[in-house]
């Protein structure tokens, strides 16, 4: 496993609510510091070392439980010294102590649970998690780690259906809170076109944060995370905000592969509707720059559904066939 060193000026997310922050301090700018030791870190767990320098470690207030502050780590006596357990103190008449005592002692189940291993099938890249996470946030894997299965026996969970990518994408979630999404790579600000290549494979393996959401969107939906799942509904919506109208080759791409994922491999359920059938009433909105693209008609040819939302937002023409005018036969109608 690679570690990393952490610098004394590094502030690190930790926790999968991302309310605890570590934060590391030269001695001198500590009062009576009770330790002196240098911490690693490695992406999904923390560690003591044998210390390069001497850092004390302080953990700041948490800003939602303002008079409960955690006063210090202990790490195991092993040769490994992973950190083994939180403790806090507090003013004991604030009346959330309790509840920030519970999430303590969760805490401290966390840190003490066995790794286990995923994996994304075709990759030779392992990730290690703690056992008490996954169950936490993700049942439907961790429940493979406790039957009879081979998962059980070898200690690692193969995904046949998500790349690499979401797997990361999925762990940094469930110890941070969030994710990180692939910059959109604009070439330019114009109205370019793309005129060729149906709607693939190339299009689910875009590298636009849109196909990097719906992929997360897909693992929530299969592996039941119903807050990831939210939290990746909330993104996509506000980086298609951000889009507004699909201009850019690239937007167009992204919003293509979107609306390919979302009605092609997510199955027609209540627990989705919201999601298709708000992108086909964006697809709507945008289908002057959509409609000219070959690979948005092949995704209409595979989606009928898609087909006909997008119908049912349109505006009919407001000239006969027989009357000889050209107008465009749709206009947009918003959803009410």
């Amino acid at each position: 496993m690679e570690l990393y060193p952490c610098s004394p000026s590094t502030i690190t997310s930790w926790s999968s609510s991302s309310h605890v922050h570590l934060q590391f301090i030269k001695p001198d700018q500590a009062t009576k510091p009770k330790t002196t030791t240098c911490i690693y870190f490695s992406r999904t767990s923390l560690f003591f070392a044998t210390p390069l320098r001497p850092i004390v470690l302080r953990i700041r207030t948490v800003p939602r439980l303002p008079k409960v502050r955690l006063r210090r780590i202990q790490n195991d006596d092993g040769k490994q010294r992973r950190i083994s357990r939180v403790s806090f103190c507090s003013n004991t008449k604030d009346p959330r102590a309790a509840e920030y005592q519970k999430y303590v002692n969760s805490l401290n189940r966390f840190l003490t649970s066995d790794f286990v291993s995923l994996q994304a099938l075709n990759s030779t890249r392992v990730f290690k998690v703690h056992k008490a996470l996954l169950d936490a946030k993700c049942k439907a894997v961790a429940s493979a780690f406790n039957g009879n299965f081979t998962e059980r026996q070898y200690g690692v969970y193969t995904f046949s259906d998500t790349s690499e990518e979401t797997l990361a994408r999925f762990l940094e979630w469930a110890y941070g809170g969030d994710y990180t999404q692939p910059a959109v790579k604009r070439k330019d600000t114009t109205s370019e076109k793309v005129n060729k290549g149906p709607a693939g494979d190339q299009l689910e393996s875009l590298d636009h944060p849109l196909v990097a959401h719906m992929a997360l969107y897909i693992f929530s939906e299969v592996y039941i995370v119903p807050n990831l799942k939210e939290l990746a509904f909330t993104k996509i919506k506000e980086a298609i905000e951000l889009i507004e109208r699909p201009e850019t080759a690239d937007d167009c791409l992204g919003v293509i592969s979107l609306l390919k994922l979302a009605y092609t491999k997510i199955p027609a359920n209540t627990s989705s509707a919201e999601l298709q059938e708000w992108l086909a009433l964006y697809a709507a909105f945008g289908l002057e720059e959509l409609r000219d693209q070959p690979s948005f008609n092949d995704v209409l040819r595979l989606s009928p559904d898609l087909a006909s939302k997008i119908l049912s937002y349109l505006n009919p023409t407001d000239s006969p066939p027989w009357s000889g005018g050209r107008c465009k036969p749709w206009g947009y109608r918003s959803w009410q």
